[in-house]
């Protein structure tokens, strides 16, 4: 009597499972922008071809395959918004003065020349002190000028 020992094929799926790692990565990461897309679309791309293997019976994980698809998704939409984020508020800080860089083509930017203060916000020179931060004297007289 001839016995065949019928072993089950295993069905691995590489794809899907890769798409699930990246797709989960990608997801996390994906405010970077960068890592995003980087993770986001390979994540969408392995699970394709992991749900198609799945779909022709060659492998048994699909459902972990159209994870990879939609956390792939998740990281691409996820840099989408972070782009649209960027580009509607900027980079730098909002309360950025004139003459540091957030007023460019519109007559801003650095400058070589020197703007003085008002007199009133100048703070005195040592030399010539402001008249009522100077001390007393007969006569109105400059200091030089007191004898003694």
């Amino acid at each position: 009597m001839d016995h065949a020992l019928w072993l089950p094929v295993r069905t691995g799926n590489g794809f899907g499972t890769a798409a699930l790692i990246v797709g989960i990565t990608g997801a996390l990461l994906g405010v970077s922008i960068v890592f995003g897309i980087l993770l986001g679309a390979p994540a969408v791309v392995f699970g394709a071809v992991g749900r198609a293997r799945a779909t022709r019976g060659e492998a048994a994980n699909g459902g972990t395959a159209l994870a990879g698809i939609v956390l792939g998704g998740v990281a691409l939409l996820i840099s989408a918004l972070m782009i649209v984020l960027i580009a509607v508020n900027g980079l730098g800080p909002k309360d950025r003065g004139p003459g540091d860089g957030g007023d460019r083509g519109r007559g801003g930017g650095h400058s070589d020349t020197y703007q003085a203060a008002p007199p009133d916000l100048a703070p005195p020179h040592p030399a010539s002190p402001h008249p009522e931060a100077r001390p007393a004297h007969p006569a109105g007289l400059p200091p030089t000028a007191v004898s003694a």
